[in-house]
């Protein structure tokens, strides 16, 4: 018979898993889209939709995640969506011209089932543990990105410019996770408010809508820069793999900030002190991306995906901190991803229309860097220490 201290680890290493295939399938794209621009016949428009594909689909699918949840119960809907990864990159891999946007709809779709679940599940199951637990998740998501992003070029390559290959390889790592959480799926946590109360509650909340729209400017700035990023260095006269391998340090960055803000911000019921730094880190990072020399790129990934890593882990923490209860996070987290990732969805197609129009990079990320400049507004308010109240029953 497991111990408790087993059964806690068991749960940590099969959450860090969930969390490893959160991105890959996302981030192992963008250093790539030349290539599969040439191999599959996409243009430039087709790039920026497919960019944007998997935020609309976390937007889109995040509102059914509470009601699957109560009738599944939390740790089998996370199993399911994690069968739901391995079909979608299967299916885009299969037959990449016809079946590239429909499977990464089924792959990001299935993401924001498991974005929504794991942060009420933690709450729910060890909230002594919330730091460090979101630490670890934040973890080894940024991992999961880092190596995508670093690899995506020479699996391409590799493979002989498969783009089934390059494509479908990371279900590998999705099928491993669903291992892992296999002893979780005899637990049946369930959701246990009113099935439209603390929705309609929330939706009235100013703290709410706070955290919710940090989470969508957030998600917006990330996967902007996420999408165009690699584009944007081979512009400037950086090769395949050395723009895959700068944009991976965004989530060496990423993993430094996701262990350590956690564990500051849990330390304190006021996050407010954390805001700034984040906010100007992102800031910095950002010009430099743009106007350092190409041999300071690596620092400037590292310094923009410290701050990327900061504001995620915020609006994920205060997710669970702003909600008094389990259930109440878990709404807060559905609405907080369903509004902000629709927000976010705009993200890389206003950044390439702008690019387009203007012929140049530099108003295309000034756009992201006037979003975070609202961002900052909007964490100062989520990062008071203060919780949105629960539903009269």
């Amino acid at each position: 018979m497991l111990t408790a201290r087993h059964a806690r680890r068991i749960f940590f290493v099969g959450t860090a898993m969930l969390a490893l295939n959160l991105r890959l399938g996302i981030t192992s794209l963008p250093p790539i889209f030349p290539e599969l621009r040439s191999s599959l016949g996409l243009s430039s428009t087709t790039e920026g939709l497919l960019a944007a594909t998997p935020v609309v689909a976390f937007g889109v699918f995040s509102g059914i995640a509470a009601p699957l949840s109560r009738t599944l119960g939390e740790e089998r809907v996370l199993g399911v969506a994690l069968g739901g990864v391995i079909g979608g990159l299967l299916l885009r891999s299969i037959a990449p011209h016809r079946l590239l946007f429909p499977g990464t709809v089924v792959m990001a779709g299935s993401i924001a089932l498991m974005n929504v679940l794991l942060a009420s599940l933690i709450k729910r199951r060890y909230p002594e543990r919330a730091g460090l637990l979101l630490g670890a998740y934040l973890v080894a998501l940024s991992g999961g990105s880092m190596v995508a992003t670093a690899v995506a070029v020479p699996i391409f390559n590799g493979s002989g410019g498969s783009a089934r290959i390059a494509l479908g390889v990371w279900s590998l790592p999705a099928a491993a996770a669903l291992l892992t959480w296999a002893p979780q799926l005899r637990f049946k946590t369930q959701e246990r408010f009113d099935r439209g109360g603390a929705r309609r509650s929330l939706l009235r909340q100013p703290l709410a809508w706070q955290v919710t729209s940090f989470m969508g400017l957030q998600s917006l700035c990330y996967y902007a820069v996420l999408s165009w990023l690699p584009t944007m260095l081979r512009t400037r006269g950086d090769s395949a793999s050395s723009a895959g391998l700068v944009v991976s340090l965004l989530s060496v960055g990423s993993v430094a900030a996701a262990f350590v803000v956690p564990n500051l911000a849990h330390a304190r019921h006021d996050q407010r002190f954390l805001v700034a730094p984040t906010m100007l880190t992102c800031i910095l990072g950002t010009l430099g991306m743009l106007y350092a020399p190409l041999g300071l790129q690596a620092v400037c990934a590292l310094v923009l995906g410290a701050g990327q890593g900061a504001c995620l882990a915020l609006a994920l923490y205060f997710v669970i901190v702003r909600a008094p209860a389990p259930d109440v996070a878990a709404s807060l987290s559905a609405m907080a991803q369903g509004f902000g990732y629709t927000v976010a969805a705009t993200g890389p197609v206003v950044v390439e229309l702008i690019h387009s129009a203007a012929g140049s990079w530099s108003p295309a990320f000034g756009f992201v860097i006037a979003l975070t400049l609202v961002e900052w507004v909007v964490a100062d308010r989520a990062a008071r220490p203060a919780l949105v109240s629960s539903p009269v029953a």
